[in-house]
């Protein structure tokens, strides 16, 4: 039986708490591997705050319940491209923004979609967590981001399996870009990072 876990989410921090305690998150693992500080904090900060904004428009629009007319114009192209997969794809949506929680080895996270789906030129769907990104390169990242969702899934799904890993990226030209993360060395690379920041966390009390 799958235990229940109570996880609590701070947004101004961006900081989880399961049962109680501060768990580090995906992200914020994942962060130790990127430099922002030779980025501009406004630039930086507009960036962030664009992709959240696209990231909850194509959530209400795939749970129907987003008021377009009421939309940003320069939030309509990336949504028209979220648009353009569904339609041309045809991907199944199983789950929209969904929360995980890793108990084997704890860390959650928050996943942009489960869905079904085949490869291109394969008739054959299979279910895939997805990532939705707003910049115009993928980070290396997303490869260990979507691994360790993917672990968290499977584990308190079993027996509802994702057997791959896609991100889909958004251009404000209305057109997107498919790419399938394969690396079966990806979550092992997650794990060193998550470790490397579990000790910090330690160091640190």
């Amino acid at each position: 039986m799958k235990a229940f876990h109570a996880i609590d989410f701070e947004e101004s921090t961006h900081t989880y708490t399961v049962d109680g305690v501060v768990r580090p998150s995906v992200t914020q693992v994942l962060s130790l591997l990127h430099d922002w500080s030779v980025v501009d904090p406004d630039v930086l900060a507009r960036a962030q705050q664009f992709g959240t904004h696209v990231h909850d428009a194509t959530a209400l629009y795939d749970q129907r319940d987003l008021a377009e007319d009421l939309l940003h114009p320069d939030l309509k192209g990336c949504l028209e491209a979220w648009k353009r997969f569904r339609r041309e794809r045809e991907p199944v949506v199983e789950a929209v923004e969904l929360q995980l929680y890793s108990e084997k080895y704890g860390y959650p996270g928050r996943c942009d979609r489960i869905v079904k789906i085949s490869r291109k030129g394969k008739s054959t769907p299979q279910r895939v967590v997805l990532d939705i990104k707003t910049g115009d390169q993928l980070m290396d990242s997303v490869d260990l981001q979507l691994a360790a969702y993917a672990q968290a899934w499977n584990e308190e799904h079993p027996r509802k399996r994702a057997t791959g890993r896609v991100s889909i990226q958004l251009f404000r030209d209305g057109t997107y870009l498919e790419s399938w993360h394969d690396n079966k060395g990806d979550f092992q690379v997650f794990l060193h990072c998550l470790g490397i920041t579990n000790w910090r966390i330690r160091k640190c009390q």
